[in-house]
C-alpha cells in the first residue's frame, strides 16, 4: 500500500469494486485506508481466496516470498501481477512453479517520493505498463 500499491487502488476506485490491501506496515495502512487506496486492511489469504486480480507492489528481494504466499492460498482464477522493476529471479520462479496464473508486470511509473501519501489516482494515466 505504499506509493505503487496505494496509487493501483486510488485508480481502479469505482462504484461495484472492493479494494483489499496488505500491507506489513501499519502506518501505510492507516493513511492507505484513510486517502482511499483502499476499502479495508485484508490477509494475504483473504486476498489470494477472495480477488479477481491481485497486484504485488512490493520491493523485488520480497516479491517471490509474497508470492508463494499467495499460492498457498489462490482460488483457481485469480489473476496475479508484479509491479517490480527487477525480473529475472522472479520470472525464473514462475517457470520453475509453472504459476501460469502470474503475469509478470513492470509499470513505467512512478516519482522519488514513496509510502501511501504520495499516491495519486493518476500515476498510471499515460504510463506504459509491460
Amino acid at each position: 500500500l505504499g506509493l505503487i500499491g496505494g496509487s493501483i487502488g486510488l485508480g481502479l476506485r469505482g462504484p461495484k469494486r472492493k479494494i483489499l490491501g496488505f500491507d506489513p506496515n501499519a502506518g501505510h495502512v492507516a493513511i492507505a485506508i484513510e486517502r482511499g487506496c483502499a476499502d479495508a486492511e485484508s490477509t494475504l489469504r483473504q486476498i489470494a481466496e477472495e480477488c479477481e486480480v491481485i497486484f504485488v507492489a512490493v520491493p523485488p528481494r520480497a516479491c517471490i516470498d509474497v508470492l508463494e504466499r499467495i499460492a498457498e492460498f489462490r482460488n483457481s482464477s485469480v489473476a496475479v501481477t508484479d509491479c517490480t522493476s527487477v525480473k529475472s529471479e522472479i520470472n525464473r520462479w514462475a517457470v520453475q512453479q509453472r504459476a501460469e496464473w502470474f503475469i509478470p508486470g513492470h509499470p513505467m511509473a512512478g516519482h522519488e517520493r514513496n509510502g501511501p501519501q504520495f499516491a495519486s489516482a493518476w500515476l498510471f494515466r499515460n504510463a506504459t505498463w509491460l
